[in-house]
Order: C-alpha cells, then sequence, then structure tokens
C-alpha cells in the first residue's frame, strides 16, 4: 500500500477571503517542527490567530483555527506545480473559497487596466506641471516597476534568504524580542530611533502617548515597533520602490518576515508620488494620540517648515529659537492653536512621559528626526 507524500508546505502563504464582502488581506504561515507542523493565521493588522490539527497529506491540506471564539476550519488542495492552494473555509454556517498563493503579490488589488508602454510615454509626456505632480496611471505590476513581478532585492529580501540558508539567525530576547537583532542584522543603528505616540499605523490601537512607536532607520530600510504588537519594516528596493514586511513578536525556531503588499493601501497615493514609497506626517494629536483629521496634517520632507514637523512625534534636543510641533497635543479639537507643546522636553530624556527603560533607547533626537525627513524624496 503506497504511504501518500507529505507536500512541502512550510513558509507564508498569501491571500484575500472576504467572509463579509469586503477583501481581507491575510497570511498563512506553516512551520515542521520535525514530527508536526505548528502555524498562524496573520491578519493584515499584525493579529495572529495560533492553528491547529495541520495536515498536508498528498495534495491535500487542512487546518483550524485555534480560537474559541472563531470555531473555524480549511481543506483544500494544491496545485500542480505547489504554487498555489485552492480550497474552502467553513466557519459554520458561513462557507467561503480561500485561494493562497507563495506569491505576496497574489493579493494585491490589479482592477486599473493595462496599458501600452508606448501610450504611457505620450500621456506622461503631455502633462505639464512638475513631475511630482504627474500621476503615475497604470498597476504597479506594469513593466516600467514590475512590483511583484520582478525579483526583489531590498535589504530584507537579501536577509530572508540568508535566515533561509542558516548564514543568518534572528535571536528572540524579553520584551523586545526579535528588535535588536533585527537591528543588527540590518547594521541599523540604536542612535537613529524616533518615537511617535500619534495613532497614525496599521497598530494605532496600541499606540499612545505612554506606550508610542518607535523607528529605526539607515539608508535604505526603516523597522518600526510597538510594545504589544509587531514589528513593521519598510525596505528600499532599487527598482521596485518600498517594499513592506511584518515580523511577529512569537518565538520560533525560524522567524517569518512575511511581505505586506496590503501596506500599499496607504504608501502608494499621491503623497507617495503615485509608487509604492515612503510618507512621514505631522498631525495635530489629541491627548489619547489619536490625529484630528479636520486640522488637516503636514507631510514631511527636507522642505517642510520646522515650524509644521513632528506633531505626534516626541523631539529631544535643542531647536534654539526655532519651534516645533513635537512633544504637543491639541486640547480643543477645533483649535489647532490650542496646542500645548513640551520646550522642557529638551533636557535630553523622555522620562516621564512613559518608561523609557523599557526602549533601547531614551532618546527621539532631532537630528535622526531631520535627516529621517531628509531622505523622504
Amino acid at each position: 500500500m503506497a504511504v501518500a507524500e507529505t507536500p512541502d508546505i512550510a513558509g507564508p502563504w498569501y491571500g484575500t477571503f472576504s467572509p463579509s464582502g469586503t477583501p481581507i488581506e491575510i497570511s498563512v504561515i506553516f512551520q515542521n517542527t520535525g514530527d508536526s507542523w505548528v502555524g498562524s493565521l496573520v491578519l493584515a493588522d499584525g493579529r495572529a490567530i495560533r492553528l491547529k490539527e495541520i495536515r498536508p497529506t498528498g495534495s491535500s491540506v487542512s487546518f483550524s483555527l485555534d480560537a474559541p471564539q472563531a470555531k473555524a476550519s480549511f481543506k483544500g488542495a494544491l496545485s500542480a506545480d505547489r504554487s498555489e492552494l485552492i480550497g474552502e473555509f467553513v466557519q459554520d454556517p458561513t462557507r467561503f473559497p480561500l485561494k493562497l498563493s507563495r506569491n505576496p503579490s497574489a493579493a494585491i488589488p490589479n482592477s486599473l487596466p493595462q496599458i501600452d508602454a508606448n501610450e504611457l510615454i505620450a500621456m506622461m509626456t503631455s502633462l505639464n506641471g512638475l513631475l511630482s505632480e504627474r500621476p503615475f496611471v497604470p498597476p504597479v505590476t506594469h513593466p516600467a516597476i514590475g512590483y511583484g513581478v520582478r525579483p526583489a532585492r531590498d535589504p530584507i529580501a537579501k536577509l530572508v534568504a540568508d535566515i533561509a540558508a542558516g548564514k543568518v539567525h534572528l535571536k528572540f530576547d524579553g520584551e523586545q524580542g526579535y528588535l535588536r537583532s533585527l537591528l543588527d542584522a540590518l547594521d541599523i543603528p540604536v542612535e537613529s530611533q524616533m518615537v511617535v505616540f500619534s495613532k497614525t499605523s496599521v497598530q494605532g490601537d496600541a499606540i499612545g502617548p505612554q506606550n508610542p512607536r518607535v523607528l529605526y532607520f539607515n539608508d535604505s530600510v526603516v523597522v518600526g515597533s510597538v510594545r504589544g504588537g509587531f514589528i513593521e519594516v519598510a525596505a528600499q528596493d532599487p527598482e521596485l520602490g518600498a517594499s513592506f514586511y511584518t515580523l511577529l513578536q512569537q518565538p520560533v525556531d525560524n522567524p517569518l518576515l512575511l511581505k505586506r503588499d496590503g501596506c500599499l493601501g496607504c504608501h502608494l497615493t499621491r503623497n507617495s508620488l503615485d509608487i509604492p514609497g515612503m510618507i512621514v506626517r505631522s498631525v495635530y494629536a489629541a491627548p489619547n494620540g489619536a490625529p484630528i483629521n479636520p486640522l488637516g496634517s503636514h507631510l514631511l520632507d527636507h522642505r517642510t517648515p520646522l515650524q509644521q514637523r513632528w506633531g505626534g512625534w516626541y523631539v529631544t534636543g535643542k531647536s534654539g529659537s526655532m519651534r516645533h510641533l513635537g512633544n504637543g497635543v491639541v486640547s480643543d479639537p477645533t483649535k489647532p492653536e490650542s496646542m500645548v507643546t513640551d520646550a522642557t522636553l529638551n533636557l535630553e530624556t523622555l522620562k516621564g512621559k512613559f518608561d523609557t527603560d523599557a526602549y533601547l533607547s531614551p532618546y527621539s533626537d532631532i537630528v535622526a528626526l531631520m535627516v529621517f525627513n531628509h531622505q523622504m524624496y
């Protein structure tokens, strides 16, 4: 009697499902522990639900969710080339199809029509105005960019390959998890730390003045982290633009950096010059860190006047007589001038605002912030 082959499903799979009619981006991670399988279903906001009863046999794969409030299971089959997993997700009495792919860009909405390259050139050269004001109309999969089509060559793609080859091992260390190890692997200095307390991230629910988000950067990578959340990474590819990844703060033998093209929902707009790119904003924040949208915001780069910078950010270091919006919150949501800033925070420390001992550095230095703003465009 023939024994069914166990397929190699290890690693990340990407897709979308629509239990309520609205597409939701998800990732599914499978890991082989030797005699069994473990895994997680990761939602777009980084929340992870553990999988149980993972059974890959022949071309069939099934699993269920390890969540008392969501009794759900999946059963599907691998495509002939093992690049897709197609099946049905069941959460009684609801049933809906689910298609997962090895290709992270399979989940990118691509509803815009294709356009001939010659037509594109004619359209672009016919527009007047600055290049930064000219929209890039076609989808990012167009050959001019090839996002999700060409192999990524950003630093994270290289790191993922090095981890898979056993050249790099990320260490999970206490409350910071993989953060310090990841920074070391990418040669990102801790001194680049910037601290953001505004709820302007996919992890906004976890962010606030007492639990701010921290960012670290070098010339090509930005790493973000929130206590109680996950690690976010944006990496600049020399041809594709910015690529986005997440790293779950769960101790495992082989941590995976997940490609998250769903981040293009915010990072592919006119504000990013209509290509996958970086966006940094200065906002008028309420006392809980929520941006007060009717008051507007300021996009930050090297051209932004200092008096418009860093609303929703903590800032340490001296700025002399020049004022900025850092360290302040708005007491009256109808009046941006009611923002109360704290110039005394220029005492080189953030102690008193939040538990700085729980972070890698007690600083959010104005020099790091200015260099980061200069890099944006």
